[in-house]
């Protein structure tokens, strides 16, 4: 994982999962993929099973993300400085 953005630039995310929450910043110009790679990188108790398939849904509007992953950060979180995500596992 890249290192965090300072304190006041790029963007801070606060990831819901099933058993947890983590909040992390990262740069609005990283890809969505980092995204998928920093909930990846969590520890096995976040999840309800570790090794199940995710989506990571933006509230509102409700969008998935699973599509998205070469898209900037900046197209999908336009303006914003603090957004939440829902890590979602598939079955």
């Amino acid at each position: 994982m890249p290192e965090e953005p300072e304190q006041y630039s790029g963007i801070q995310i606060l990831f819901r999962f099933t058993n947890a929450t983590r909040t992390r910043r990262f740069n609005f110009n990283d890809e969505i993929q980092i995204l998928f790679d920093f909930v990846e990188s969590q520890e096995d108790d976040c999840f309800h099973d570790p090794y199940a398939q995710f989506d990571l849904i933006k509230n509102f509007p409700r969008l998935s993300l699973k599509n998205k992953t070469e898209w900037m950060i900046s197209e999908v979180f336009i303006d914003s400085e603090k957004e939440q995500l829902i890590v979602d596992e598939q079955q």
